[in-house]
């Protein structure tokens, strides 16, 4: 029988899908005691910042007779860490909930691929019934993990990402709750909104896969993120009404990459993580700029769109084209320090800007179909060579 993973958007066909049910707003975390299974044994996966939370412990002390395990996530996954939580699980486990950001929401998956298929490296498999129910909580605003198709995991020994996706494995209820933003700094938030940003842009820009399905969640995630940050950049109290934006935006951003795909920011930020300790969102920084102004002749009918999109939401007073949106990110990572502490890494940082090169020319079906230009082995090597030469 055909499944969904294996139809791809062309000129002439869409597709669009969500097996996620989502459940936002103040206290949605509370939803998940009506969720949870209480006939069957689960994991609790959850960040380590937040293994001592009321809520987690809680959720711990309610469920303590049918929690089996209880994993806490301090870095984003290696296959080592992957090693050992698989030697550690029992059998018969019915449930798997995940409490933290995309490290801790992709342990989860790979711990739901495991039970239910026996291996978590998957690209697509047919749907088994033994995947345990899932219940995603994502405590940042950003990588769209808890509705998202893909999951990471670094090669212990090389640093490469493994890139696995599968829908049967997204969550089964992503609860989107403030609650566990309440703590946030502004420049958490703005590394988090960028990572989102970035999602909802390169989808919006791919050549064939987009849609007019994704055009609407890019288009309102994309306003949705640069309001957010503007009242951030002037300092506003940070209310439950801009963190559960943020929150919707990124989730927004979750859906948009596992119906289409990113581009070129995203292969070039996946590709230099393996070499520098740098964050996710700060990867995508180091070439923002670059990639965009190398495709932007390509997209002035996208570009038309977003303006005007944020021109009728009451924006143009500060933001009349593209350049004004770089310009806005730039001067947000000026003044939260986010350019200093790129700049200190990558100044004593032998960057191997070749490797990133290659990686990215090996993507065949994004530098000859879905990036806005046909990219030549010199176009990508320039975009590489200038961002990380501008940041060190």
């Amino acid at each position: 029988m055909a499944e969904i993973e294996n139809f791809f958007n062309t000129t002439d066909l869409k597709r669009f899908f969500l097996p996620t049910r989502i459940i936002c707003g103040q206290d949605a975390r509370i939803v998940l005691t009506e969720l949870v299974p209480r006939d069957k044994k689960g994991v609790l996966v959850v960040d380590k910042a937040f293994e001592r939370d009321i809520f987690v412990n809680s959720l711990q002390n309610m469920h303590k007779n049918s929690i089996k395990h209880v994993f806490i996530v301090n870095a984003e996954p290696d296959t080592d860490f992957i090693s050992s939580i698989i030697a550690a699980l029992s059998p018969d486990l019915g449930y798997v909930v995940a409490v933290g950001g995309g490290s801790t929401i992709d342990t989860a998956k790979v711990i739901a691929a495991q039970i239910g298929y026996g291996r978590w490296e998957l690209k697509d498999p047919d749907y088994n019934s033994s995947i345990p129910a899932f219940f995603a909580l994502p405590t940042t605003a950003g990588t769209g993990s808890e509705v998202s198709r893909y999951y990471l995991v670094s090669d212990s020994r090389t640093g490469e990402k493994k890139v696995c996706r599968n829908w049967h494995i997204a969550p089964r209820y992503a609860l989107i709750d403030p609650y566990f933003l309440r703590d946030a700094t502004p420049r958490f938030l703005i590394l988090g909104a960028f990572d989102a940003f970035i999602h909802l842009w390169e989808t919006f820009v791919c050549h064939y896969e987009r849609s007019a399905y994704n055009d609407m969640i890019s288009l309102e995630g994309m306003e949705k993120i640069l309001e957010a940050t503007d009242k951030i950049r002037r300092r506003e109290p940070l209310s439950n009404s801009i963190l559960s934006e943020l929150q919707y935006a990124a989730t927004l951003g979750g859906v948009a990459l596992s119906n289409v795909r990113t581009g070129i920011i995203h292969d070039a930020g996946e590709a230099l993580s393996a070499q520098v300790r740098l964050s996710h969102p700060e990867t995508l920084i180091v070439f923002f700029e670059a990639a965009i102004e190398q495709y932007r002749s390509g997209i002035r009918d996208r570009e038309d769109v977003l303006v005007n999109r944020l021109l009728s939401a009451g924006k143009g007073s500060r933001i009349n084209s593209l350049r004004d949106i770089i310009d806005n990110w730039k001067l947000l990572f000026e003044e939260f320090g986010i350019y200093k502490d790129i700049q200190s890494i990558l100044r004593t940082a032998k960057v191997d800007t070749g490797k990133i090169t290659g990686k990215i020319a090996d993507d065949k079906v994004l530098i000859t179909k879905e990036s806005p230009l046909v990219l030549s082995p010199e176009m990508i090597r320039k975009v590489i060579e200038v961002s990380v030469k501008k940041l060190s």
